[in-house]
């Protein structure tokens, strides 16, 4: 927790951080744009709160895969830790070949590195029915 920044930073950071790995590529601009808008001239001000302890599991992780260790790759990988903390379901969406599988591969098995325990359970949506996939709410409870 930053007890030194302004609120306004504090919120700057939290609407940043917490939105920006769900963007496609095209409407991160956009976003930043309007983010600018709202807190002129801060956002520089702001860097990304980073946890580099976990980045580095990530690398090693990479590394281990055979994979190279990109900063966009270890970025995105991070950015999926963060909204794995505050979601209960994710889709990662994007073109065949693009790195999801191995993004959460990679993620796993950073976090089993890092201490944390993680595990992958692959489900086919075709398999059950939209209940059983997402939950409902009965109406006589």
């Amino acid at each position: 927790a930053d007890r030194t920044s302004t609120e306004d930073k504090v919120l700057l950071r939290a609407l940043r951080d917490f939105n920006l790995g769900k963007l496609v590529a095209d409407d991160v601009n956009i976003f930043l744009g309007m983010i600018d808008d709202l807190f002129p001239k801060i956002r520089e001000e702001v860097i990304r709160a980073r946890e580099l302890d976990f980045e580095a599991a990530i690398a090693e992780a990479s590394k281990a895969a055979n994979l190279q260790a990109e900063e966009m790759f270890v970025i995105k990988a991070s950015q999926l830790r963060e909204i794995l903390a505050v979601r209960w379901s994710v889709f990662l969406i994007g073109p065949a070949g693009c790195g999801k599988s191995e993004l959460i591969k990679t993620l796993s098995k950073a976090e089993n590195v890092f201490g944390e325990k993680s595990t992958i359970n692959v489900l086919n949506p075709k398999s059950v029915t939209r209940n059983e996939l997402y939950g409902y709410i009965h109406p006589s409870t």
